[in-house]
């Protein structure tokens, strides 16, 4: 094993009497600087009769494919919320873009001149929260990772206006028994957010 920065400072510690229990080191070996390895090591003073030190004793246990393993993990976690936040995006996007094309097609073949309006004016709306969403993940991979002060009673006017809710915040529980389909958005969007929020 090469050098490793730290080590005699080790040595020095076990030198003075104080013993060195599961430390974790990691560096190059002599014979091949391209492979990197990692160990567990614990080093103990040796004691002679007259008390003095007289030598250190040593034990390590290489801990690489352990450490490579724990690696791979990450790895995988991160892969699988990348794949999660991925299929959250797309089906908050699908469900306006399909209550869209369904709006476009009403109003295409109403005979009611009247209701077309209605109809883009809705078909607009939708359009609105997928922009909403597309800047919403804009701003998810710009922010800053510091920790920052919200109100709870913001957040929660946030998610209604994402979901496209005009019912006021007092009688919220009597409008969702009301409007199941409503409810339902609301709590894909919370999973949307805590998807988002995985991932930073």
């Amino acid at each position: 094993m090469a050098p490793i920065p730290g080590l005699h400072e080790l040595f020095d510690q076990v030198a003075r009497g104080e013993p060195v229990v599961n430390y974790p080191l990691e560096g190059a070996l002599v014979t091949d600087p391209t492979e990197y390895r990692y160990w567990n090591v614990s080093y103990f003073p040796v004691y002679g009769p007259n008390g003095i030190i007289q030598g250190i004793t040593a034990a390590s246990q290489e801990i690489t494919q352990q450490k490579k393993a724990e690696k791979a993990l990450i790895e995988s976690e991160k892969l699988a919320a990348v794949g999660r936040l991925a299929a959250s995006i797309a089906h908050e996007i699908n469900n306006p873009l399909e209550a869209v094309t369904n709006l476009l097609y009403l109003a295409r073949l109403s005979t009611n001149l009247e209701e077309v309006p209605n109809l883009l004016q809705a078909a607009d709306t939708e359009l609105r929260r997928v922009s909403a969403i597309a800047a919403q993940t804009l701003r998810f991979h710009r922010q800053s990772s510091s920790p920052q002060a919200i109100e709870s009673a913001a957040l929660v006017n946030e998610m209604y206006i994402r979901v496209g809710c005009t019912t006021p915040m007092h009688s919220f529980p009597r409008a969702c028994e009301r409007n199941a389909p409503f409810c339902a958005s609301m709590a894909r969007s919370a999973r949307f957010s805590r998807t988002l929020s995985l991932m930073r």
